[in-house]
This record gives C-alpha cells, structure tokens and sequence, in this order.
C-alpha cells in the first residue's frame, strides 16, 4: 500500500515563470494554470526582479504550478535560497477552474522600485 502523497501548490509571477531563467529551480513541479492574485500590486526593482505587496485594487498574474510532497522540501529549500528578502505565504488564487490556495513569495520589505499596473511580468519583454 502507498504512502499519501501531499500536494501543494506554488503561485509564481516573475522570473520562475515559463520562458525566464529562473523556471528550472521549479524542477519536476506540475503546471496547472495561470492565475491571479487579487489585491496584490506588483512592482519591478531597478534592476528588473519584481516584488508584489498586498495593494488593493490592483491584481498580479501569473502561473499556478502543483508540488508534490516527494519534491516539495526539495524545490522550496533551493526557492528560499534565491528568494532571500522574501517571505513566503499562503494565498488565494483565482484560475479558470476556481479558487486555488497556493504559497506565494511576497517581499519582507517594501524597497525602490516602479510599480507595474498591468500586473503582468510578462507584458515588459512582449513587443508590438
């Protein structure tokens, strides 16, 4: 008889997003969907990482990925080692299939940065 496998889901929205550097610390993680995070603002850091603080009115995009427990520890040891000025919570995330409870790095500190209304990481590399 198996063991229950855990699973916890993981909402990223900057560079661990698919098609950016940062994608591959997400390993074997699972791919669920977009999602947005209401009542979060995004901004970027002069040097173009971004952050999200809770902020009304303002909404941040991103994707929704599942971590099972046999890699979750794995995947999260080497995520807080970059994420380092980051905490990490759990939060409610809209999808096309409902509301999902996912974790979430949002900055510890509020720091220099320009905010991003669009929400979307994604829309400052896509051209016209």
């Amino acid at each position: 008889m198996g063991g229950i496998t855990i699973v916890k889901n993981l909402f990223v929205y900057g560079t661990l997003r698919k098609g950016f550097g940062l994608n591959i610390y997400l390993g074997s993680a699972k791919y669920l969907s977009e999602g947005t995070l209401n009542n979060h603002r995004m901004y970027i850091m002069p040097f173009g990482v971004p952050f999200i603080t809770p902020e009304e009115k303002y909404d941040v995009h991103g994707e929704l990925y599942e971590l099972s427990d046999n890699f979750y520890e794995y995947i999260i040891e080497r995520l807080d080692l970059i994420e380092t000025g980051y905490t990490r919570t759990k939060k409610k995330i809209q999808t096309e299939y409902g509301e999902e409870e996912a974790e979430v790095y949002i900055i510890s500190n509020m720091v220099d940065g320009r905010p991003l209304d669009s929400g979307d990481f994604t829309k400052l590399f896509k051209t016209k």
